[in-house]
């Protein structure tokens, strides 16, 4: 079972990502730019029903114009932040394809 100090540094990876790969399209604190917010009342989330959605979503169709340029773990890692960020993610999860359609992202 992962720890919580693993599932930390998740999101901490999904951070540096984000902000190398998807900042400059949807905003340095995810709130929109070019792109869609990301982190904040307007990320649109519940939309998907479980954090497996927007992973399968993201994983087609981003980065724009370099689809699929991140592994398996850098797509998960992100999600875990984006989701930690809107207060989605439940205390000491490591995102995964075995955790992620346990995860509601209802309100």
């Amino acid at each position: 079972m992962p720890s919580q100090a693993q599932a930390e540094d998740q999101v901490a990876r999904g951070q540096a990502i984000y902000q190398e790969r998807c900042a400059s399209c949807h905003g340095e604190q995810g709130e929109g730019k070019v792109g869609r917010s990301l982190i904040g009342p307007d990320a649109g989330l519940e939309g998907y029903g479980t954090a497996r959605g927007p992973f399968d979503y993201v994983r087609k169709v981003m980065p724009a114009g370099a689809r699929r340029r991140l592994t398996e773990i850098e797509y998960w890692a992100v999600l875990a932040y984006i989701l930690d960020h809107n207060g989605r993610l439940p205390s000491g999860t490591t995102l995964s394809r075995k955790t992620a359609g346990r995860i509601s992202l209802q309100p």
